[in-house]
């Protein structure tokens, strides 16, 4: 059981919120004491190594009801494997869960989900979900309870969330729905129910894989991932300047989703995209055309331990400030959309920057000639800038920021895309700019 002070609940520092006390029939020092809030939100997480492998568990929510109480009623539940699933991804699963007997409501059968049971200890508790722990499965479980609808809530103690093997899941086969009833997929062998997995997508294989242990061998099988990589992937890692060692093709996937890899004599980062797993690249500071790059009065160059490259390039001081790139489309993902970003930083003393630069992404067709699309940016280094028809930086979450260049559709891979950012018309000194490269991404990657 991890107890209610080692979860995540939304404004459990907040006194008036949360009062932390201590009882004499829970098992660990403190429990926490709803007092009033308007958004539930508890987590609890336990590393997956810590579970017996080749078990099903599930999660419950050990706590008592005041005789005065409300807003608790009812709430909705999920389970996620933090590594494989965001908050949203898995929000498609959540199920309703009852936090009062059936006895205590006035029309129990109009509600459905799943409702709290009085356990031998004085408490009561209320299943959030199951999984499964299969080999090799890494990083942390995820049971979460909210209810953000009602207003107000009171009358809750928590004393925490217990995983523990659910043994009536044990005996589950392959399809076999809650109820007992048996699904269609019950009768097909696991790897026809693999083969129709890996027809969807890569957030509906790891909801698959909670549903139950049949399900979860079939949804985590190679045949799967390998559909959900992208179809030169084995030619791509080939070229990888460090090694890559996994052991099946899911953990190869989000190995490439979670850590880009230098390829091609680290002239090229390369990942994939987590929900669709088409082709990311970003270009080096050093692989791109930059107006006086190799003088040192005007760029300097640099290591820095947050880039994934083992060198940036750091404007020293210009005046005329042009940044070029290219890559064949050839290597990104066809019929795609993609965007094309700067990625850089400022240093405190950054200068000149703040003036209006023009930023275009063109594509130059093998067969077809030249269409272009371009946009003007404005304060382009500046994230504190208002923009004046144009775009302005954002902070990612890697601790550099992006600029929007342009967008474009890679329909055929037939030619080159040529990314050009500029600021030649008011020639004063510019300096301050940390330049790591140009990122290629799907659009909807963020």
């Amino acid at each position: 059981m991890v107890g209610a002070r080692e979860r995540i609940i939304a404004w459990a520092r907040e006194p008036w919120r949360w009062h932390w006390i201590s009882r004499p029939d829970s098992r660990f020092r403190e429990v926490a004491k709803l007092k009033a809030v308007c958004w539930l939100d508890i987590r609890g997480r336990i590393e997956s190594q810590m579970l017996s492998t080749g078990t099903t568990y599930a999660a419950f929510l050990v706590f008592k009801i005041a005789e005065e109480h409300y807003g608790i009623e009812k709430a909705t539940s999920l389970i996620r494997f933090v590594n494989h699933e965001s908050d949203g991804e898995a929000k498609r699963r959540a199920a309703p869960v009852h936090l009062v007997s059936r006895e205590g409501m006035n029309h129990p059968a109009e509600f459905g989900g799943k409702f709290p049971k009085m356990r031998t200890d004085g408490w009561m508790e209320v299943e959030l979900g199951n999984f499964y722990i299969g080999t090799g499965d890494e990083g942390q479980v995820e049971a979460r309870l909210t209810e953000i609808i009602h207003d107000g809530k009171s009358g809750l103690t928590i004393e925490g969330i217990e995983f523990r093997p659910d043994f009536s899941q044990e005996t589950k086969k392959m399809g076999e729905i809650d109820n007992g009833m048996s699904s269609p997929f019950q009768f097909l062998p696991e790897d026809c129910v693999s083969n129709i997995i890996s027809l969807t997508s890569p957030q509906d294989a790891c909801g698959a894989s909670v549903i139950s242990v049949g399900f979860k061998s079939a949804s985590e099988s190679d045949t799967v991932w390998e559909k959900f990589l992208p179809s030169d992937y084995k030619e791509i890692i080939s070229n990888s300047v460090s090694p890559l060692n996994y052991a099946t093709k899911k953990h190869l996937y989000f190995h490439l989703c979670h850590s880009p890899i230098l390829i091609n004599n680290g002239k090229l980062s390369f990942w994939i995209s987590k929900s669709t797993g088409k082709k990311c690249y970003m270009l080096p500071a050093r692989e791109l055309c930059i107006a006086w790059k190799d003088t040192p009065r005007y760029w300097s160059w640099t290591s820095l331990p947050e880039s994934r490259f083992p060198e940036v390039a750091e404007l020293v001081d210009v005046c005329w400030l042009d940044i070029r790139g290219n890559m064949p489309t050839r290597l990104l993902s066809l019929k795609t959309n993609y965007a094309a970003y700067l990625v850089f930083k400022t240093t405190e003393n950054s200068y000149g920057l703040e003036a209006v630069a023009k930023a275009s992404v063109s594509f130059a067709a093998a067969t077809t000639g030249t269409s272009s699309s371009s946009a003007e940016t404005s304060d382009v280094f500046e994230p504190e800038g208002d923009s004046i028809d144009g775009r302005v930086p954002r902070q990612r979450n890697d601790g550099w920021q992006e600029l929007l260049l342009g967008e474009f559709l890679n329909d055929e891979g037939d030619g080159d895309i040529d990314i050009k950012v500029s600021e030649t018309k008011i020639l004063n000194s510019k300096r301050g700019l940390i330049l790591e490269g140009i990122e290629l991404r799907p659009k909807e990657e963020v």
